[in-house]
């Protein structure tokens, strides 16, 4: 009985976050890596450039990366069993190929 109950608060205390990762062009990042500041949670968005994740409630800060392009950190509040969504768009690290030799 006392088990059950303890689980019980543990799953109850869960949020959510969602969304999709592009470029700036509007085209999905497949592979991009989302991950949950200082935990071990992460995930990579799919073929549509999508994501979800299921974290603790509280102060809360995911980070995308992608490979050629910035990285971007977005800190928000989650309360008890809410979902967050969120469409980031990351920007390119250059402009063009060309500002490598510039």
């Amino acid at each position: 009985f006392f088990l059950s109950l303890t689980l019980g608060k543990v799953f109850a205390q869960k949020a959510g976050i969602s969304g999709t990762i592009t470029d700036k062009d509007n085209i999905p990042l497949i592979g991009a890596t989302v991950r949950i500041e200082n935990t071990t949670i992460g995930s990579v968005t799919d073929i549509n450039g999508k994501f979800t994740l299921e974290t603790d409630t509280g102060k809360i800060s995911f980070i995308v990366s992608y490979i050629g392009f910035t990285s971007q950190k977005k800190k928000f509040q989650l309360s008890e069993r809410q979902k967050e969504t969120f469409n980031v768009i990351l920007k390119y690290l250059y402009d063009s190929i060309y500002s490598l030799w510039l």
